[in-house]
């Protein structure tokens, strides 16, 4: 959980995730799941943040003590409406908003909450939905890579809501080498083709300097075929390991459960 106390500076926070806060214990349940905002007199400013699955007893997401002096504007955030409230529990809307998603737990965000790898999907439906134009925006995400990218190949660039930046793949880079070439169609023969169509790989083959969205929780399943396993290391002694150590293969081989 963030809490901020009283400042005399205006505040903004831009592009951060904040996933499965839970504020409870066992004798009083209070409120503030994700920030407990104390402070007065103050514009607080809310960019391209992602609120998800936080629990409190109120005031989940957002907890303002004093809403009556405190300006709250929230621009291209994903949250839940019912989960922002005052220190009396009753629930409060930002003073100033635009281009906010409301949650749905339908949608499907991230690549493995469970196991708290909070990269965005694909079909996400925060990739290319924040402002370009938000205070203190970074020039890079989480893990340095590249923002604003084009995540939804529309043609324009876009930052995503959170702190990952997704990163549209050249459909048929199965080796993750950033480009489409004969050691992919030898892998797609294989039966390595990691869900891709024969279509896909051909309408792709030749394509360089194939961006790819880097999912650090199994380093070592250089294939994409969710286990690090014999192929990965021929991959790797090959010089197709994308960065993977022998190191890190060796750490993570055997394992099946990869996302």
């Amino acid at each position: 959980m963030l809490t901020i106390f009283w400042t005399n500076n205006d505040v903004w926070l831009t592009n951060n995730t904040f996933a499965q806060n839970l504020v409870k214990n066992d004798f009083t349940s209070y409120g503030g799941g994700a920030i407990y905002l104390d402070t007065a007199l103050t514009d607080v400013a809310l960019y391209n943040n992602i609120f998800w699955n936080n629990s409190a007893a109120y005031g989940a997401d957002l907890l303002i003590t004093d809403p009556t002096s405190t300006r709250i504007s929230a621009f291209n955030n994903y949250f839940d409406r019912n989960k922002i409230a005052d220190e009396n529990e009753a629930l409060v809307s930002p003073v100033t908003e635009a281009d906010n998603i409301d949650f749905d737990r339908k949608d499907r965000l991230f690549v493995d909450p469970e196991m708290e790898d909070y990269h965005l999907l694909p079909d996400a439906v925060c990739v290319d939905a924040g402002t370009n134009t938000a205070l203190g925006l970074l020039d890079h995400d989480f893990e340095g890579q590249t923002r604003i990218e084009d995540g939804n190949n529309n043609g324009m660039a876009v930052v995503d809501m959170g702190v990952d930046e997704y990163m549209f793949t050249c459909t048929g880079d199965i080796d993750r080498d950033k480009d489409v070439d004969g050691y992919d169609v030898t892998l797609f023969a294989g039966g390595l083709g990691d869900g891709i169509t024969l279509e896909e790989l051909a309408a792709n083959y030749g394509r360089t300097g194939c961006p790819y969205e880097l999912i650090l929780t199994c380093p070592g399943d250089i294939d994409r075929d969710k286990d690090v396993d014999g192929f990965d290391v021929a991959l790797l002694a090959d010089g197709m390991g994308n960065g993977t150590t022998a190191e890190e293969l060796a750490a993570h081989f055997g394992r099946t459960d990869c996302p």
